[in-house]
C-alpha cells in the first residue's frame, strides 16, 4: 500500500513539472513572438505589410519623440489601447521613442488611414491604425 501511495505521488510530481516546464516553454514562444525588432523605416513598413497592409513606402515619416514622464488622461487612454494588444507605454516614461507613420492605402472604405509604431532601442513597443479624417478611428495594430 505504501509503494502505491509512493508511486501515485511521484506521477502527480511529475504530472505538475511537466505542466511547469509546458507554462514556461508557451511563454517563452509568446515572449520571442512579441520581440518585434525594427530597425528603420524599412523594417517599419515590412512589419506593417506582414500584418496584410499595403502601404505607401513613400509616405513613411519617422520622427524622435520623449513619452512624458506622468500620463495625462489623453496618453493613459492611449496605452489602454496598448494594453489590448499586450504593449504597455508606462515602461517607458521619460524615454526617447521612434514613431514611424506610414500610410496605408487598402484600408477598406476609408482613405487617409495611417499606422504608427512606436519602438524603443529598435524594440515595437506600441502602435495604432487610426484615420486622420475629423471624425476619424483609431484601434490596435493586431
Amino acid at each position: 500500500m505504501a509503494a502505491i501511495a509512493k508511486e501515485l505521488k511521484h506521477a502527480v510530481l511529475s504530472v505538475i513539472a511537466i505542466g511547469i516546464i509546458l507554462v514556461f516553454i508557451v511563454c517563452a514562444v509568446e515572449e520571442d513572438k512579441e520581440n518585434v525588432q525594427i530597425m528603420n523605416a524599412n523594417d517599419a513598413v515590412a512589419y506593417v505589410c506582414s500584418l496584410g497592409w499595403t502601404c505607401n513606402e513613400t509616405g513613411v515619416q519617422t520622427k524622435e519623440t520623449c513619452l512624458p514622464n506622468e500620463f495625462d488622461a489623453v496618453y493613459s487612454k492611449y496605452n489602454e489601447l496598448q494594453v489590448k494588444q499586450g504593449f504597455d507605454l508606462c515602461h517607458y516614461k521619460g524615454e526617447r521613442v521612434t514613431v514611424y507613420t506610414i500610410p496605408i492605402t487598402n484600408y477598406p472604405n476609408q482613405k487617409d488611414v495611417l499606422v504608427c509604431l512606436l519602438t524603443y532601442k529598435n524594440r515595437l513597443i506600441g502602435g495604432d491604425i487610426h484615420s486622420a479624417a475629423l471624425n476619424g478611428f483609431m484601434h490596435t495594430i493586431r
